[in-house]
């Protein structure tokens, strides 16, 4: 995620910049990167290393441009979208039209770009998601651009590892968004391919708190499948 970060500015800087390092530097230009990452809901986790490998990277290269005397800094402005697509999408409105701010890293899921491509896309904003892997998103010529395996290329390599490792049966199950459902269908037909039997579960609502149904819908399966095929 830091090399991710630290490329984009480096490659910003180089354009813009160009001063030489005894080069007075009187007016600092700010460019501001936005963040869209989930740091208090879903998958927090990722959103909160990703919200401080980007405050590191901008340290590096802040100092840099520093060094060489650039008229350029970086500045961020990270907004927490919860993993939810109506956040997504107030987010990236919110720092375009009130902050300028043109270059996003995230949104991590599959849902949230989907949910702001379109407007990426009418305002030539820059979006480069550490997340999303839904294949439906792999679209030519549009602003977002990604940096995970997209789901068929994940789901054959997880579908041959799991069947190399003498599982027969895969029970799946996912949340309601294009990359994760995007995942369990690639999974089921990769690993059907291979002869292996795939029970694909319903997907469960992206607002569902209460998991008690579904677990023990998975303990039933798990022990039928468990009296066939063995633990």
């Amino acid at each position: 995620m830091k090399k991710i970060i630290f490329a984009i500015i480096a490659i910003l800087s180089i354009s813009l910049s160009g001063c030489k390092k005894d080069k007075e530097v009187k007016d600092v230009k700010t460019i501001k990167i936005g963040g869209l990452f989930s740091i208090t809901g879903n998958w927090s986790s990722l959103g909160k290393n990703s919200q401080e490998a980007m405050n590191l990277a901008l340290v590096d290269v802040n100092n840099y441009l520093r060094e060489t005397g650039s008229e350029y800094q970086f500045e961020t402005v990270v907004y927490d979208t919860q993993l939810d697509t109506s956040s997504a999408k107030s987010a990236i409105q919110l720092g375009f039209s009130q902050k300028d701010v043109r270059f996003f890293i995230g949104p991590q899921s599959s849902a949230e770009v989907a949910a702001i491509r379109e407007y990426a896309n009418n305002n030539n904003i820059l979006i480069m998601s550490q997340g999303s892997t839904a294949s439906s998103l792999a679209i030519p010529n549009d602003a977002i651009f990604r940096f995970c395996p997209g789901d068929a290329v994940e789901g054959a390599a997880m579908s041959r590892t799991m069947y190399t490792n003498g599982k027969r049966v895969v029970i799946s199950l996912s949340r309601n968004d294009a990359g994760n459902i995007g995942l369990q269908t690639s999974v089921g037909t990769s690993f059907s391919a291979l002869g292996g039997q795939v029970d694909a579960i319903s997907p469960y609502a992206t607002n569902q708190s209460d998991f008690t149904a579904i677990i023990q819908q998975l303990r039933t399966k798990i022990q039928q499948y468990s009296t066939t095929y063995g633990a």
